[in-house]
């Protein structure tokens, strides 16, 4: 079978979009290297993370460097598919190319989330209307829509007029850096290197609106001093972060949230195993991989009811009422007195496997 993928942010991309086409073109490849995988991408960008790409035995790379890129590809890039006799043409990050359905090649989408709907304000009008149009149309149009959980499935379903029959949930890999235990002296390095403290909690994001961090920053102003460990955020952010440190500093908690910002890839897992526990309460995600990437490195987490992270946390967490910063404060108080380090997880976990994730989109494709 020869399989075509939008590889534009496996290229392109070095975050959320990005991680996710990498991780599962790669793993697609490792348990099933009998099919052809062609890359059509606008630019293909070699350095660390893409060099696997650029393998000749394992991958065939298309790259459009023309002046009408953007048209290619969102139109004349069926052309280019037809010619090198694609089967399945997978649209990685909630884009199709117009016209594909009338063709030979069967399409397969991934819809991440509808953000754009619920915090509009996070959104100017002109973009919310191109990614509403983008996502509708690869939803009524793909042979199969994969959601990253049940929660962006039944997103999916009350934005768009499809049939439920035609979405298959496909969670996100387990990325295995995160499962690899650091020495203790690499440890060492990168505590003394972040200036970390010796004891901490930890959250991962963006710092923006929906991410809440302001609902941890309040849980901690209630807390007791005696009772306080600091909290470590790794992300960055504008408005909401300058609001944020705002808050920090009217409570007087200045010594007790340290920012880091631009951490590795190398040096984000240590970050996690460092930590003590993870807190996430978001109010909005299609998936949430920070949640998972804490629990493959061996800490409990506390996060938001009614959103996807409740089946990333599965029984490896806290799970909360949006916005109650008092149960929230209770949690982070109980979760810095006792040890955070996680028993059995591994069945949760197994949900999430590579091998069982290259496995489900396998079967879309072949329409099983």
């Amino acid at each position: 079978m020869k399989i075509g993928f939008d590889a534009k942010r496996l290229f392109l991309n070095y975050t959320g979009l990005g991680n996710y086409s990498r991780n599962i073109v790669k793993n697609l490849q490792k348990y099933y290297p009998e099919h052809e995988y062609h890359l059509y991408t606008t630019k293909a960008l070699r350095n660390p993370d893409t060099e696997y790409f650029f393998d000749k035995a394992k991958f065939i790379i298309h790259e459009n460097k023309s002046a009408f890129n953007f048209y290619w590809r969102s139109v004349s890039i069926i052309k280019d598919l037809e010619k090198d006799k694609i089967d399945v043409f997978h649209g990685l990050s909630a884009e199709l190319p117009i016209g594909i359905k009338r063709s030979n090649i069967k399409s397969v989408v991934t819809i991440h989330d509808l953000i754009f709907k619920h915090f509009k304000q996070d959104y100017n009008p002109v973009d919310r209307m191109i990614y509403d149009f983008k996502s509708g149309y690869a939803c009524r149009n793909a042979a199969k829509v994969i959601a990253i959980s049940e929660f962006t499935k039944k997103d999916i379903l009350k934005a768009y007029n499809i049939s439920e029959d035609k979405i298959e949930v496909v969670y996100l890999p387990l990325d295995n850096k995160f499962s690899k235990k650091a020495s203790q002296n690499e440890l060492e390095k990168v505590k003394y290197e972040f200036n970390l403290p010796d004891k901490f909690f930890l959250y991962v994001g963006s710092v923006i609106g929906r991410k809440n961090l302001k609902s941890v920053v309040k849980a901690m102003s209630i807390i007791e001093p005696k009772w306080r460990i600091p909290l470590v955020v790794v992300g960055s952010g504008k408005k909401y972060l300058e609001e944020v440190k705002a808050m920090i500093t009217n409570d007087g908690l200045g010594d007790d949230i340290l920012f880091l910002k631009n951490i590795s890839n190398e040096d984000l897992p240590k970050i996690y195993q460092l930590a003590e526990f993870f807190v996430f309460p978001s109010l909005y995600e299609g998936f949430g991989l920070p949640v998972l990437e804490a629990i493959q490195s061996g800490k409990s987490v506390i996060v938001s009811q009614d959103t996807s992270l409740e089946e990333v946390a599965g029984n490896c967490g806290i799970v909360l009422p949006q916005n109650d910063v008092i149960s929230l404060a209770k949690s982070i108080k109980e979760k810095s007195t006792l040890s955070n380090v996680l028993g059995d997880c591994d069945k949760h976990l197994k949900k999430f496997d590579p091998e069982v994730i290259a496995k489900k989109i396998m079967e879309v494709y072949k329409g099983k």
